[in-house]
């Protein structure tokens, strides 16, 4: 065997003297002492916190069995996705008509679109729902191209919208996802 050819991946130490070990050590342990200073907890210091954080509970659980917990399983007013869609193809109209699709200003034109969007749709007054608005804006080519999305979600309360806006240079996807928070 050639031993040119021979690979050892085990690194070959000197063994230390004990009087390097003993210094190293001595070092490994004030560095320690420096990055982590002692905190010493006391057990009062404990029951004090756990204490203070139940009576904190107890008072909410209090205070929701005087109001009477209101908490319902369904939507006081339930998400209409007509509504929505309006408003989307409106805010869509407004701000893209007359552009021309820019690859450098797209990004930014898709976040300002999605943050007026949800602000619109929140100022609906769906009470107990949170959004999603997902905004794709693309050139118009002779390319195809198809948009898709996943949530997992409850099919009877959660639902969403979505509006399209086309023009000579552009194609605009907005859905506003509307999941109800149980």
């Amino acid at each position: 065997m050639d031993r040119r050819l021979m690979i050892t991946t085990k690194p070959v130490l000197a063994p230390a003297s004990k009087s390097e070990s003993a210094d190293s050590k001595m070092e490994d342990n004030q560095v320690d002492s420096e990055r982590r200073p002692s905190v010493k907890i006391n057990a009062a210091a404990v029951t004090s916190v756990l204490a203070s954080f139940n009576k904190m509970q107890l008072l909410r659980q209090r205070t929701l069995a005087a109001k009477g917990n209101v908490t319902k399983a369904t939507p006081l007013r339930t998400f209409n996705p007509r509504e929505v869609k309006e408003e989307i193809e409106r805010q869509l109209d407004t701000t893209l008509t007359g552009l021309t699709y820019d690859s450098k200003r797209a990004s930014v034109l898709a976040r300002s679109l999605s943050d007026t969007i949800k602000r619109k749709v929140k100022a609906m007054k769906f009470p107990r729902y949170k959004f999603v608005v997902f905004v794709t804006i693309s050139s118009k080519s002779c390319l195809s191209m198809l948009v898709g999305s996943q949530c997992v979600w409850n099919a009877q309360i959660d639902t969403f919208a979505t509006g399209t806006f086309i023009n000579d240079s552009l194609v605009a996807v907005v859905t506003v996802f509307a999941v109800f928070q149980e």
